[in-house]
């Protein structure tokens, strides 16, 4: 499976015009019959194509990474947003229910007090049968 990714207009631009220098180069060294310096030209553009490819591979497995590690990422946030609105948030409710009733008791509103205290045993109830 051969995975295909659009590369950076900037990017092709920049190496199309290195490219381009070094034909130009090559070119000119052909053209005065300079062997040696049209095998140096050969050699660094085969070295700069290597190492072209060798940057791609290597940012194509850092690019997996990233992706692998994206994923487990999320996998855990939804397994901790899934344990926290299972265990945590019905505790937050019940310690404000708690604290409703503690300030009606506060306040000396009997029937306030009595209402909150019901709600509180509810929530009680409710997390022990959970």
């Amino acid at each position: 499976r051969v995975d295909l990714t659009r590369m950076a207009t900037a990017d092709i631009a920049d190496r199309r015009r290195i490219f381009d220098l070094f034909t130009k180069s090559k070119d000119r060294a052909t053209a005065r019959k300079d062997a040696d310096a049209v095998t140096a030209v050969q050699e660094t553009i085969d070295l700069w194509t290597k190492m072209c490819v060798q940057d791609a591979e290597r940012l194509k497995v850092a690019t997996d990474a990233l992706d692998v590690l994206r994923q487990a990422v999320e996998s855990r946030t939804a397994r901790l947003t899934e344990l926290l609105e299972r265990y945590i948030l019905p505790f937050w409710d019940l310690a404000d229910s708690f604290i409703q009733t503690a300030r009606s008791v506060a306040v000396g509103s009997r029937a306030e007090a009595a209402a909150q205290q019901r709600l509180l045993l509810e929530k009680l109830l409710q997390l022990s049968e959970a």
